[in-house]
């Protein structure tokens, strides 16, 4: 996302520098490219600023996405409504921690999330909030293949069950 961009402002910084260093150029060129450097540069800076603003939301029956610099937008889709979430990360991703989602709905709608930092975390909690009983069972432990079940909990997250109540 970031990348073009970025590219653009840096190449848009040498051409301003070897232009600059030139002396046999006229001076209204020297200003015409620094000028177009600098809004190079200023469109970065936004372009990242907007994506640090950028908000999601997951409530139990919705999932929302705020976005935009000047005009906020608001994006929602409820879960009943949800019928694709497809989550990937590209190997830049996994080296930088980042992934990328997109969401769709029965009526078409689509939400696409580029560059989503802790993405791991973030489909884990979708997860359980669209289907809490299979969460239930991911996170109990199964026992172990030929041996014993578990022992039962009384429900206070103590080992073996003992309530520490004395």
């Amino acid at each position: 996302m970031l990348l073009p961009p970025l590219a653009a402002a840096a190449g848009g910084l040498l051409a301003a520098i070897a232009v600059g260093g030139t002396p046999h150029i006229a001076r209204s060129v020297q200003v015409i490219v620094w000028l177009l450097a600098v809004i190079l540069i200023v469109r970065v800076l936004v372009i990242f600023y907007d994506w640090t603003i950028r908000e999601i939301v997951v409530t139990d029956y919705r999932f929302l996405m705020l976005s935009g610099l000047f005009t906020r937008s608001v994006q929602t889709i409820s879960f009943p409504n949800l019928t694709d979430m497809t989550f990937d990360r590209t190997p830049a991703g996994r080296l930088f921690g980042f992934g990328n989602f997109i969401f769709q709905s029965d009526a078409g709608a689509h939400a696409i999330i580029n560059y989503m930092p802790y993405p791991e975390q973030v489909y884990l909690e979708i997860f359980g909030k669209l289907y809490p009983e299979l969460a239930r069972q991911r996170a109990e432990p199964s026992p172990a293949p030929g041996g014993p079940p578990p022992p039962p909990s009384s429900g206070l997250g103590w080992p073996g069950g003992q309530d520490q109540a004395d």
